[in-house]
């Protein structure tokens, strides 16, 4: 995601392994004349063990380049916050704390299917009714072929 401000709508998967590789520094690389500014993009990352930064790396398969981030954000409160009062930030959020505050691009062009992430449903009886109609729902949505 990235500042609301920032005319970019998507990224391609090379530009994000270069960008959090520390090779793509500048948003006109990105837009060409289409950037604001020709400004340093300033990229925030969670710190090593975090959870959703776990997840960004196994599921864009990147290994980011902490050395070159702007900031590191401890929770996903703190990304959305850095994001929203920078327009040459970008960074990553899950999906459920994204808000008017930053704007999500697309990602485009990733080698692969993002892998499945796996949810643990613990229940003190068994389930039934809704409940057991969601577990349902998304066990035929997700299971494996």
């Amino acid at each position: 995601m990235v500042n609301p401000a920032n005319p970019v709508a998507e990224l391609t998967y090379d530009q994000i392994q270069s960008l959090y590789t520390a090779q793509l520094r500048s948003w006109r690389t990105v837009n060409g004349e289409q950037a604001a500014v020709n400004t340093r993009i300033h990229y925030w990352v969670y710190p090593l063990g975090n959870e959703v930064q776990t997840a960004l790396e196994e599921g864009l398969r990147i290994q980011p380049h902490n050395a070159q981030a702007v900031g590191i954000a401890p929770h996903p409160q703190a990304m959305r916050q850095a994001v929203a009062a920078d327009p040459a930030a970008v960074g990553f959020l899950p999906r459920r704390w994204l808000d008017s505050s930053v704007k999500e691009i697309a990602l485009t062009g990733a080698p692969f299917d993002p892998p499945a992430r796996p949810i643990l449903a613990v229940s003190a009886a068994a389930p039934s009714g809704s409940l057991y109609t969601w577990l349902y729902c998304l066990q035929e949505t997700y299971a494996s072929p």
